[in-house]
């Protein structure tokens, strides 16, 4: 029986190491092959990446020459326009004043005048203004007096009718009248 069981203890043991050996061998074959499957998607995904990175560079790089294009023209235009004011400033001949400050004293009382004229011409305006806007308020206040005249208009045509209807002989006193007469 000892000999049984020192054969069935090494046959066991025998059995159990295999058994180790195959699932060594199998959880080997399958991290190898989860491994390359997911080395796989990983680098797929790199590669996306990388396109969509390398995509991106150069739809930035597009915009950011184009923005420095459209810079560089405005800024081209803008020296343009100020040559052309540094040119025109330069070309502007200023008269040579006589003392007075450059501007001669009949010249300044013409314009002292003509400002003096455009203020009473505006003082009028504003006082016709005025004025359009006081009978236009009593025309407006007039409407509603119209209103009150319609009302008393139509309360005296009542009142006429009634007193008209009271002068015509009342129909059935008529009657009366004539059975009266008649016998």
């Amino acid at each position: 029986m000892r000999n049984n069981f020192t054969s069935f203890k090494e046959q066991t043991q025998t059995d159990i190491e295999n058994l180790r050996r195959e699932l060594m061998a199998y959880t080997d074959k399958e991290t190898s092959d989860l491994k390359k499957t997911v080395q796989s998607k990983i680098d797929s995904a790199m590669d996306s990446l990388k396109y969509e990175i390398d995509r991106l560079r150069a739809e930035f790089e597009t915009f950011k020459s184009k923005d420095f294009r459209d810079l560089e023209a405005r800024v081209t235009a803008l020296e343009k326009k100020f040559k052309l004011l540094n040119d025109a400033f330069a070309n502007l001949k200023i008269p040579e004043s006589s003392g007075g400050g450059g501007v001669s004293q009949e010249a300044f009382d013409a314009l002292v005048q003509r400002v003096q004229d455009i203020e009473d011409a505006l003082n009028h305006l504003r006082n016709e203004f005025a004025k359009w806007m006081k009978e236009m308020q009593d025309a407006l206040n007039q409407k509603a007096d119209f209103a009150q005249m319609d009302k008393a208009l139509q309360d005296r045509l009542s009142d006429i009718v009634k007193a008209l209807t009271k002068q015509f002989a009342d129909k059935a006193d008529t009657r009366k009248a004539l059975k009266i007469h008649e016998k």
